[in-house]
């Protein structure tokens, strides 16, 4: 486990907890959660690991949905062009199989801008991955960077997609995407700033990751 920690860090679990009506309850953890068998991992922007919004997102995203939150630290204060998809694809699997010790058999995805195409080739088979089915049931990515039509005509999953300002038109994607069996359960949000507006981005997280959750 111990060479498993320096690629893991795990935000928001058992050291989170909220005081309600005078009772603490600690979240993320497999005693306390809500979705017990489902797990999000999160894979930061350009800028790294250590930006506090990202780890506020992580600790919101624990508390509104009660379960398990990861954001492994695939740069490791190196330069960002280290953080090659091989590795990535790599510490991927090193989550996985930590998570599957712990139970956790849903596993979805998160990912912004830098780690937004991330999570589409991991929601996919193609460009030489580990495995030939995805292990994750959906992504997520917002304001997902050099997202193309390769990765999606080999995505295997749903996803939600989410555009900011003057992101490229994501109408080469959707005409792929709305010809696989699962096509109409993807997703397309086109104003960044209104999605996160009055918690309606988690609650668009959450409620996707429900429904894709239900077997």
């Amino acid at each position: 486990m111990a060479s498993t920690l320096h690629v893991i860090i795990i935000l928001a679990l058992h050291s989170l907890v909220v005081a309600q009506n005078a009772s603490s309850y600690p979240l993320g953890d497999q005693g306390n959660t809500t979705n017990k068998n489902v797990a999000i991992i999160v894979l930061y922007d350009i800028r790294g690991f250590n930006v506090t919004n990202t780890r506020l997102f992580c600790e919101r995203l624990a508390y509104e949905y009660k379960t398990r939150v990861l954001m492994p630290d695939f740069f490791r204060d190196q330069p960002t062009a280290n953080a090659t998809w091989s590795r990535v694809q790599q510490d991927l699997l090193t989550v996985n199989t930590y998570l599957n010790s712990q139970n956790y058999t849903k596993l979805a995805t998160i990912g912004f801008c830098w780690g937004g195409l991330r999570v589409m080739k991991a929601c996919g088979n193609g460009n030489n991955n580990s495995w030939t089915k995805t292990p994750y049931f959906t992504g997520i990515s917002i304001h997902g960077s050099q997202l193309n039509v390769a990765d999606a005509e080999v995505l295997q999953a749903p996803m939600l997609f989410i555009r900011a300002g003057n992101d490229p038109s994501l109408d080469n994607i959707t005409a792929v995407l709305n010809q696989k069996s699962f096509g109409s359960k993807c997703e397309y949000k086109t104003d960044l700033h209104q999605v996160f507006a009055n918690r309606v981005f988690v609650y668009h997280i959450t409620y996707k990751i429900k429904l894709e959750s239900v077997p």
